[in-house]
């Protein structure tokens, strides 16, 4: 009875790679980690860098903008000033060509004859 009752043992079934070294599995972790950590860390700055370059810009364009317009605003006060004085210079042509033909009206009824440069010629 001996014989008949062999027990069997199921035999081990070894595939090739199966059994790895733990040498080789945590190089490959670590490379894994490092990588991820790499990409991760690229995401990050490149982000940070995006907002910092915008926000150079808009602070660029506010100057820009503010150097214009104060620009224009003083563009603007010279032209004003300068229409200024013309109205005062065409006002004053004005009011000297009305006294002119009021002292030509007013001499041409004394019998004198008006001079527009120096006045009056008795």
């Amino acid at each position: 009875m001996n014989q008949h009752q062999e027990t069997t043992r199921p035999e081990k079934v070894s595939t090739p790679g199966q059994y790895t070294s733990i040498g080789l599995k945590l190089t490959l972790i670590s490379v894994g980690m490092l990588l991820f950590g790499f990409i991760i860390y690229s995401i990050i700055s490149v982000r940070i860098g995006q907002g910092s370059l915008l926000n150079n810009v808009k602070e660029n364009m506010q100057k820009s903008t503010n150097d214009g317009a104060s620009l224009i605003q003083k563009r603007l006060l010279e032209t004003r000033s300068l229409a200024i004085n013309f109205a005062s210079m065409c006002g004053e042509t004005q009011l000297i060509e009305r006294n002119k033909l009021a002292s030509a009206q007013v001499g041409v009824r004394l019998g004198q004859r008006p001079c527009f440069d120096h006045g009056y010629i008795a």
